[in-house]
């Protein structure tokens, strides 16, 4: 070959080895661009799933909250419960008595109607 034709490979050579330096010029910039724009979406999903669970959380204690107050409004007064039993079999009680003072028939209390009603209790000797 010639000097000529060597130098005008060379110069051939040259010019591509330019163009492909530029394209992986371009490419090494797109990847770092693709990258960067990974990594604010990760970003930005973690902080999004971040206020997630401060929602969840405040919700959780909202609920939990609201069950404090909910019990501290239906708290059992169980003295007052026992007193209303107390009140209302005496009254029973009274009542029961003055119809039977008034009535000469004996007359079978619920109580022992439903005594009755159940089977017997299974001697100790007894089994199922």
């Amino acid at each position: 070959m010639s000097e000529r034709s060597d130098t005008e490979l060379e110069a051939r050579l040259e010019v591509k080895l330019a163009e492909a330096e530029e394209y992986v010029s371009r490419l090494r910039k797109e990847l770092a661009e693709l990258r960067s724009r990974k990594a604010q979406a990760q970003a930005e999903r973690a902080i999004v799933e971040a206020a997630e669970e401060e929602l969840r959380e405040a919700d959780q204690h909202a609920v939990t909250d609201e069950l404090d107050k909910y019990m501290q409004r239906t708290a059992v007064q169980w003295r007052s419960v026992l007193e209303f039993l107390e009140d209302s079999i005496a009254e029973l009680r009274r009542d029961r008595e003055r119809s039977s003072e008034s009535s000469e028939e004996p007359r079978v209390s619920a109580e022992d109607a439903l005594l009755n009603s159940l089977p017997p209790k299974p001697s100790k000797g007894e089994t199922d």
